[in-house]
């Protein structure tokens, strides 16, 4: 590695080992790495354990910092998952009013009202740990009840549960 380039890789690797909230300049750091050498920031993500997914959406941070002139503040007041979702939405016109949104709303509505669904205020989270063979199970059943499988998980899996527990209060009632 050139002697910038590694000077680039150590600052990286500081920021990625610091605290959480400086994602944004660790954000910038990986893009800089990139811009000048891919492989050193490949290195970098696998020395600091950063799953390629994570890496790209720490990439489109950084860009959509730089393409918007959004401040490190904000970013770190709205944090990483809110802004690696508004990376893909945010544009000139609606610069203001999405950051504004990601500052006041949770995760889950912003991916609600990006993707121009509506929320619901009688929501409630429910947060369960299965083992393994509990989630495959748990994965079979939703699946059957007309949840779908994305990526490594299933979308439309509450209304699968809620068909399957009015098929067993039916069951019961038989």
């Amino acid at each position: 590695m050139s002697e910038s380039v590694n000077m680039l890789f150590e600052m990286a690797c500081a920021l990625a080992n610091g605290p959480q909230d400086r994602f944004v300049e660790f954000a910038d750091a990986l893009r800089a790495l990139d811009e000048v050498s891919p492989e050193a920031a490949r290195a970098l993500a696998a020395k600091v354990g950063l799953g390629r997914r994570k890496a790209y959406y720490l990439l489109e941070i950084a860009d959509m910092r730089q393409r918007m002139a959004v401040p490190a503040e904000r970013l770190r007041g709205i944090g990483w998952t809110k802004a690696s979702l508004l990376a893909r939405y945010l544009t000139p016109k609606n610069r203001e009013a999405l950051l504004t949104l990601a500052e006041t709303r949770t995760v889950r509505d912003l991916e609600i009202l990006l993707a121009g669904g509506e929320v619901s205020g009688d929501q409630h989270c429910v947060l369960l740990y299965f083992s393994s063979g509990q989630y495959k199970r748990l994965s079979k059943a939703l699946l059957s009840f007309g949840a779908m499988k994305a990526g490594r998980g299933l979308v439309g899996k509450e209304k699968a549960l809620m068909k399957l527990i009015a098929a067993l209060a039916k069951a019961k009632s038989v």
